[in-house]
């Protein structure tokens, strides 16, 4: 079943809550990639699976690439930590 953005922003008992919208941060666990939040195109409604998100590093970096974040090992309350991130 696939879910949107506003169910996750607005559902009180969504996992991943307030974690991947625009403007929040992510990084992977080496750290190799990390951005800014601009958009989050899809989200599964359990909070799982492919988040595609626009990350924009400044004007001498790779601004806007699009990246598709699998966030299956995020930590609740914690910063969001990608698991995987491929182009």
């Amino acid at each position: 079943m696939q879910g949107n953005l506003s169910q996750a922003v607005t559902s009180p008992t969504h996992p991943y809550r307030g974690h991947l919208v625009p403007g929040s941060r992510w990084r992977t666990r080496t750290r190799r990639h990390r951005g800014q939040v601009h958009e989050v195109v899809r989200l599964s409604a359990d909070g799982r699976g492919v988040y595609v998100c626009s990350v924009g590093r400044g004007p001498r970096q790779h601004a806007n690439k699009t990246y598709h974040v699998k966030v299956d090992a995020f930590l609740m309350g914690m910063e969001p930590v990608a698991a995987a991130v491929v182009k």
